[in-house]
């Protein structure tokens, strides 16, 4: 854990080595874009374009703290995207910032992980529970638990990322909101403008159709191109300060932290339980859970049954 820490912390500045990111150079579009992170109170320790021969045409945020937080935007970004709509991509992504998309998206998943396991719990304790009780050879039953094991995590697996998928869709357009509520606050209005959303789905078409992709096409953590558009298209009007996707990401929040307090306390209540019951089950010679003779049945007697010893 600790180096993956490490790995994640100093990703940026690995990144900038391996892509050869390089500064953007000073100028009215610099200006321009450094004005956005100003603006929103974000600070970032350089912004950088990625030379990409007009190959790519995106952004992104990369860094947890200051101090190694750089904007990234390619070449074709930066040189067939307007003004606005460049403003509108910086939003963007000092919107993640802002709303501190990247520590929870970590967290996130983690809980996600954590619901995902506990949805397969049961059927796979009912399963591995006819396993024990079959009348089959220890080796049929050690492959067939075996074999549960590696599909309780493939489900909890499935269960996680389809969550996070829907999760991550409504965190970039919690990011899309972010650049019209910014640009409408720039231009002076309270409420979202016409021209704020016309520069953010303005973008969001520019990118597609420079990348040749397809508006419908779906994407499983950003979403189509067609429905961020559509979304942004009602959002007209509405007072910036009361957007609904604020409220769900802060009730997504909400849930995440009560499910990591709930997990982390049931870890701990585990670890006391299995602290407190070792010393117990060692003096009466009880078998561990992988031991292969509790897999064994007995020969019954008198209708009951009983586990075999044998090795």
């Amino acid at each position: 854990l600790s180096v993956a820490a490490f790995v994640y912390l100093f990703s940026p500045l690995l990144a900038r080595g391996v892509l050869q990111l390089e500064p953007v150079p000073a100028g009215e579009l610099r200006d321009d874009l450094q004005a956005v992170c100003d603006g929103c109170g974000v600070r970032v320790r350089q912004i950088l374009v990625w030379r990409t021969d007009h190959g790519m045409v995106n952004g992104a945020v990369m860094g947890l703290v200051a101090p190694l937080r750089f904007v990234m935007l390619t070449d074709g970004l930066l040189e067939l995207l307007p003004r606005d709509e460049l403003r509108a991509v910086m939003a963007h992504e000092i919107g993640h910032v802002r709303r501190r998309h990247l520590p929870w998206m970590l967290a996130t998943l983690v809980a996600l992980l954590v619901i995902g396991s506990f949805a397969v719990d049961w059927p796979v304790r009912i399963i591995d529970q006819a396993i024990r009780d079959a009348h089959w050879d220890i080796d049929a039953k050690i492959e067939a638990i075996q074999w549960l094991d590696r599909g309780a995590v493939l489900g909890a697996t499935i269960v996680s990322l389809g969550l996070f998928g829907w999760v991550s869709r409504r965190i970039e357009r919690q990011a899309d909101s972010f650049a019209v509520q910014y640009l409408s606050s720039a231009a002076g209005s309270p409420s979202v403008t016409p021209g704020a959303v016309a520069a953010m789905s303005g973008a969001l078409g520019s990118v597609a159709r420079y990348a040749g992709v397809s508006p419908r096409r779906f994407s499983w953590r950003h979403g189509s191109i067609r429905w961020r558009q559509e979304y942004l298209g009602g959002l007209v009007g509405l007072p910036t300060d009361r957007l609904r996707i604020d409220r769900v990401i802060a009730f997504l929040k909400i849930g995440v932290a009560l499910v990591l307090v709930a997990f982390g306390v049931l870890l701990a209540l585990d670890a006391r339980n299995a602290q407190d019951s070792a010393p117990a089950a060692e003096a009466n010679g009880k078998p561990g859970y992988h031991d292969r003779s509790r897999l064994v049945r007995a020969p019954e007697f008198g209708g009951g049954t009983a586990l075999s010893q044998r090795p």
